[in-house]
């Protein structure tokens, strides 16, 4: 009989060193544990440089779940994630291996570990219904928002495309606005996972790396990675799709529309990044599922290399 073991979560600000921790630990247990990946970005095909998704290679000595699982155009939402991420669980589990997640898309583990409303699935044609209505920009949609769910509207930036999209496809799809699901919520099955956090002491050395990931980037190609992706959409693939609206990606998208000078844009994808860390830095200090937080990328990696012994 396999023996089911207990996910790892490990959760940690952009640019920490998530990847290379997970790396180092390939050549003494690759056979005992599969990655899957906690990220809204990697989950779409084609936006690699950006994304600091682990390489090919790295991949093939370990598998890696939900990467490239998605057309740039599509929309892919937390739900989307839970139900991904739970039968990735339930496969690694069934192979006897460890089942680590790892990523900074901190609502994607929040609705994982937390649980999430009862919203019944959304139908394809009713995602892509609701995708040819965002390819005109944000404001129409934003406006049937308005009139199907104000409550939602009301808590949405119209900025926001993603939440305006799932806002807009819930109401199609159930006639009920997502706004009265959250306020008479159920919420789901939550999963036992041991939960190891990375809070750096000194968050101005994740600020000082910000420039210098991001300056590797452009070297690696991302300003061509992007026209490629743009080219291969036949210039269908704009900033309102949420693909594009990932930090590095929009500002490239800017850049290469004319809205921004290359300098502007290297600037304001810096600036994004330094403020989503913030973000993810505040959301972990307040995060008060049970967990056990480290402020070295060392002490966490022991921690799995432990755990991994124990197998």
């Amino acid at each position: 009989m396999v023996k089911v073991l207990q996910p790892v979560c490990i959760l940690a600000p952009t640019g920490s060193g998530k990847t290379a921790a997970l790396s180092s630990l390939v050549d003494l247990f690759a056979n005992h544990f599969e990655v899957i990946s906690v990220d809204s970005v990697a989950v779409y095909r084609g936006l690699d440089i950006g994304s600091a998704k682990p390489s090919l290679a790295e991949r093939a000595l370990v598998p890696h779940h939900l990467v490239d699982i998605r057309d740039p155009r599509e929309i892919y939402t937390a739900a989307d994630f839970v139900v991904d991420a739970k039968h990735a669980i339930t496969t690694i589990q069934e192979k006897g291996k460890l089942p680590i997640l790892v990523g900074g898309t901190m609502l994607y583990f929040s609705c994982l570990l937390e649980g999430l409303s009862q919203i019944p699935p959304i139908p394809i044609a009713v995602k892509h219904q609701v995708a040819e209505l965002m390819r005109g920009g944000n404001d129409h949609p934003f406006a049937l928002l308005r009139e199907c769910d104000p409550l939602w509207a009301d808590r949405v930036s119209v900025r926001d495309s993603q939440r305006i999209a799932r806002g807009l496809e819930v109401f199609y799809a159930s006639g009920t606005p997502i706004s009265t699901f959250h306020a008479n919520a159920t919420r789901t099955e939550k999963i036992n996972t041991d939960n190891l956090v990375y809070m750096p002491q000194d968050r101005s050395i994740l600020h000082k790396k910000t420039a210098l990931r991001f300056d590797a980037m452009l070297e690696q190609g991302l300003i061509a990675e992007v026209e490629r992706l743009l080219c291969a959409s036949q210039k269908m693939l704009n900033t309102s799709y949420p693909s594009m609206r990932a930090i590095g990606y929009r500002q490239v998208c800017d850049y290469l529309s004319g809205t921004l000078t290359y300098e502007d844009m290297r600037q304001k994808a810096i600036v994004a990044t330094r403020r989503y860390i913030k973000r993810q830095l505040t959301w972990l200090r307040h995060w008060d599922v049970p967990h056990r937080a480290f402020n070295t990328m060392d002490g966490l990696r022991a921690a799995i290399e432990n755990r991994m012994s124990q197998l």
